[in-house]
């Protein structure tokens, strides 16, 4: 058992993240991701052929899901 079962909650604790990047680094991430997919996904479909819709579908779903939860955490 760990010690954050035992320990008592704070709830008047907001504990706010201080920012580690920059604006211009953060949106820099960002778009080498979305760079990085447009030069994947044609490669991977080819590959896969007629069976990638089976592939495309999870992989959104989950996608989904991430960004989700991600935001989540962004917001607390």
């Amino acid at each position: 058992m760990s010690n954050c079962d035992r320990d008592p909650v704070n709830p008047s604790f907001h504990g706010n993240l201080t920012r580690s990047l920059s604006s211009l680094e953060t949106w820099g991430f960002g778009l080498t991701g979305h760079i990085l997919w447009i030069t994947v996904i044609p490669a991977i479909h080819a590959a896969l052929g007629s069976q990638a819709i089976f592939v495309w579908i999870p992989a959104v779903l989950c996608g989904m899901l991430f960004n989700y939860q991600m935001q989540h955490l962004g917001f607390h």
